[in-house]
Order: C-alpha cells, then sequence, then structure tokens
C-alpha cells in the first residue's frame, strides 16, 4: 500500500512538474515572438480628414505600423524631406488611423493644388500687406482672420470729425496661403518670416469687396482665436459699426466741445505676444 502511495505521488510531482515547464515555455515563446516583431513609423491620420485638409504634424503624425502590413506608398521617416507630405492637402477624405498615401493627396506646386485647397463655391484673391498689417509674420495657412480697413474722410459737420476712420469689412476669413512657399509656411510655423501676400478664401461678392477695398486705404489683419465663442463665434454685422478718429483722440474734438469727465472704466489686461523669428517681439 505504501509503494503505491509513494509510486502515486512520484508521478503526481512529475506530472506537475511538467505541465509547469510546458507553461514556462509558451510563455517565453510568446513574449519572444512579440518583442522580434519589427515595426515601421507611417504617416497616419489623427481623425477623419475631409477634403481640403492641410497636412502638418497635428494631422498625420508617425505611428509604429507592423512591417509585415505595409504597403508600397506608405510614408516613412526614411523618405526625403522634399518628399514627405506635410503642406499637402487632402482631395479624398482619410479616416482617422488610416495610413496616408499620396494617391489622396495633392502636393504644393502641383497642378490644381490652390483650387484643391478652396471649398466649393469659394474663390481666392490675394492681398497685399506690410509687416505690421500683416502680424509681423505670425499668420499661417490654416489661421482665420478679419479684415479692416484703415482709409482718411473728409469733414462731416454733422459727425465734427475729418480724419481717419476704421472698420471691419470682412470676419472670420480663412487664409489658404501665405506669400507663395506653402509647404514652408506650413512645415516651419517655429520660423515666423514676414510675409507680403496673403490668399484668402472668400465669396465671389467678398472678392469684389476687397478689390473696392484695397483703392479706398489700407488693409490690415486682425488674428481670431482658434477658441469658438458660445455663440458658435459669430459677431455683429461688420457694416454695422466704423470706428472715426475723433473718437480715438481726444485731441481731435472741436475746442468749444465743453469738458465732461470721461466715465472710469475697469482695468484692461493687456498681452505682450513675443515672437523669436523674422517677425520680432511685439
Amino acid at each position: 500500500m505504501v509503494r503505491v502511495l509513494l509510486r502515486l505521488a512520484l508521478l503526481l510531482v512529475v506530472t506537475i512538474t511538467v505541465v509547469v515547464a510546458g507553461q514556462r515555455w509558451f510563455l517565453a515563446a510568446d513574449a519572444e515572438s512579440v518583442a522580434v516583431e519589427p515595426t515601421t513609423p507611417v504617416r497616419v491620420a489623427s481623425a477623419d480628414l475631409p477634403v481640403g485638409t492641410f497636412l502638418d504634424e497635428v494631422e498625420a503624425p508617425f505611428q509604429d505600423w507592423p512591417d509585415v502590413e505595409l504597403e508600397e506608398g506608405w510614408i516613412t521617416p526614411a523618405v526625403a524631406r522634399e518628399d514627405d507630405i506635410l503642406g499637402a492637402v487632402v482631395i479624398e477624405p482619410v479616416a482617422a488611423g488610416e495610413p496616408l498615401t499620396r494617391d489622396a493627396l495633392l502636393m504644393p506646386g502641383q497642378d490644381g493644388f490652390l483650387a484643391a485647397v478652396l471649398s466649393p463655391g469659394m474663390r481666392a484673391v490675394s492681398v497685399a500687406v506690410d509687416a505690421v498689417s500683416g502680424n509681423a509674420g505670425h499668420i499661417f495657412p490654416g489661421d482665420k482672420v478679419d479684415l479692416i480697413l484703415t482709409q482718411e474722410v473728409a469733414a462731416d459737420s454733422r459727425r465734427g470729425d475729418s480724419g481717419w476712420v476704421s472698420e471691419t469689412i470682412l470676419e472670420s476669413v480663412r487664409v489658404i496661403a501665405v506669400d507663395q512657399n506653402l509647404e514652408e509656411d506650413l512645415t516651419a510655423r517655429q520660423s515666423a518670416k514676414v510675409p507680403r501676400t496673403f490668399t484668402l478664401e472668400v465669396t465671389p461678392p467678398e472678392v469684389e469687396r476687397i478689390a473696392v477695398a484695397s483703392r479706398l486705404g489700407r488693409l490690415s489683419f486682425s488674428l481670431r482665436s482658434l477658441l469658438v465663442d458660445e455663440d458658435g463665434g459669430e459677431t455683429a454685422d461688420p457694416d454695422d459699426r466704423a470706428t472715426y478718429a475723433i473718437e480715438v483722440s481726444r485731441a481731435l474734438r472741436p475746442a468749444q466741445e465743453p469738458a465732461t469727465e470721461e466715465p472710469q472704466q475697469a482695468p484692461r489686461e493687456v498681452r505682450v505676444l513675443r515672437g523669436s523669428g523674422g517677425g520680432g517681439g511685439r
């Protein structure tokens, strides 16, 4: 009886040893197979990319992809900088997480690039500005701006003003090009330079509005925030308001104007933005 029990115990010990050894072997084999599976970074869509989207590091980051699934035409770090897809525009919708290929893109300089950037029914119009009115090189393709017209006006006896007037003629206009080198402006945002020409996406009537405004006086840009207001980002009709010189400078008010006590205004916070590129500090 004792011998039978000893044999059973020995058999049980051997069985447990074999099972444990087998489990360790399988776990080691699985770990080795996972560890040695090669991957290569490829550019993928970080979100759903509709037609007309500009590609930069945010929309097209690198993501590790198994080498066994790589396909020809995918963009890897091995491609030369001039062959990368940053700065391209999407001409076919790309779903989030999908690798980007050249077939769905149009590169800067290719025929039809600017037309592909425009939304249906919109037009492209170029506006010449100087360093100050162009925000000193800190506006880039994809940003939205307000267009401001400043002009000199004749005396108005009803208003008692003779001097300058400024008004916002267009709001929330999309910038689609800065100067002519789209690729550099899209991929090297950290090195601000002073542009001379902005190309805007506007409606056909707005093209005519800009053409007239450019003959009336000086055009300048006001950069809009990327955040949306609670009311959807819309503001009042720009035709409703204009700022006259007499409202800005007390020195322009008539001498006979009776002195009135100015209402106390709450202190306003002013933030100074300093750039590190060619635009300099502001």
